[in-house]
């Protein structure tokens, strides 16, 4: 277990490495990689009123209405003809997910100017405490996966490397 934990950090301190190395937060995604995007699927389709439709998953979601709300502020025409999300939250406000209690972290995370909190690497380190007697933390199992939809092999497989790939 000592083991597991210590390979845990070492990857831990990796990606916090790559995240002070790559300042990249979602304000870049919203200026830089958003329009960039779009401007590349113009290009190729050639929308007849030059507008597109417009799909995005969670935080692709999150990242459209930004820019809606952005555009809608400026008084821009956001390019868009139509917008579906999923998976895309507007306010958490209403959750009751135990998840909120990361929340204290992100003044922290700001404060070290930090873009992303590695809460996969997290997790990882937090799961046998989870999985195994006397079950510490076993509160953080629901948040990842309903009760009862993996086998606990695949479960622990997807939280410890995230279906194979190496966290």
């Amino acid at each position: 277990m000592q083991n597991n934990i210590s390979t845990t950090l070492k990857d831990m301190q990796k990606q916090l490495d790559l995240i002070s190395k790559y300042d990249w937060d979602i304000d870049n995604y919203l200026e830089e990689d958003v329009p960039a995007a779009m401007e590349y699927i113009k290009d190729k389709s050639e929308p007849n009123d030059g507008k597109l439709l417009a799909i995005g998953h969670f935080m692709g979601g999150i990242l459209l209405y930004a820019m809606l709300s952005r555009c809608g502020y400026e008084g821009k025409d956001s390019g868009l003809a139509a917008v579906t999300t999923l998976a895309s939250s507007l306010d958490y406000m209403s959750s009751r997910s135990s998840l909120k209690l990361l929340l204290p972290l992100a003044d922290p995370a700001q404060v070290l100017n930090v873009p992303v909190i590695p809460i996969a690497t997290l997790l990882a380190a937090a799961h046998p405490f989870a999985a195994n007697p006397p079950y510490l933390l076993s509160c953080l199992s629901p948040q990842i996966s309903a009760s009862d939809m993996l086998q606990p092999k695949l479960f622990e497989k997807l939280v410890t490397k995230n279906f194979g790939k190496k966290i």
